[in-house]
């Protein structure tokens, strides 16, 4: 297919990893009711875990969790300074995002940002328009 210029072509190919990204996200975790599939392990949504913890169900290291978290990729649901390093079940699955996209792709952490900010506005998408969401 030819292109117009660069920008179609990357345009395009940044198209292809976020369609290929819900569909792993989809097959790998499940969203149910009020808990959450982690795999392999259920979580509540109202639940929250140390660093620690993150580290082990994510094997994403701590210092690369805060560069994620400093990028705004994901959040803590308390202040870390205050309270420590508190994640719940969405930055998890988050994580698990941002490892497929960067061990599936080797995007680095630009691309990353630039592909969950245009899959966030997909999603904001799918919710005003009353479409259902790809399980994250």
């Amino acid at each position: 297919m030819p292109f117009d210029s660069q920008d179609d072509y990357e345009a395009l190919e940044i198209a292809r990893i976020i369609n290929s990204c819900d569909q792993a996200m989809t097959k790998k975790t499940a969203l149910h009711s009020r808990s959450i599939v982690i795999l392999p392990e259920f979580y509540s949504l109202d639940e929250s875990f140390s660093i620690e913890e993150v580290v082990r169900i994510t094997q994403v290291r701590r210092y690369q969790i805060a560069v994620y978290y400093r990028y705004g990729l994901i959040s803590t649901v308390s202040k870390p300074q205050e309270e420590g390093w508190r994640f719940d079940p969405s930055s998890i699955s988050a994580l698990q995002r941002i490892n497929h996209l960067r061990m599936e792709y080797g995007l680095n952490s630009a691309a990353v940002n630039l592909v969950c900010s245009l899959i966030a506005e997909i999603d904001r998408l799918r919710d005003e328009s009353g479409q259902p969401r790809a399980a994250t």
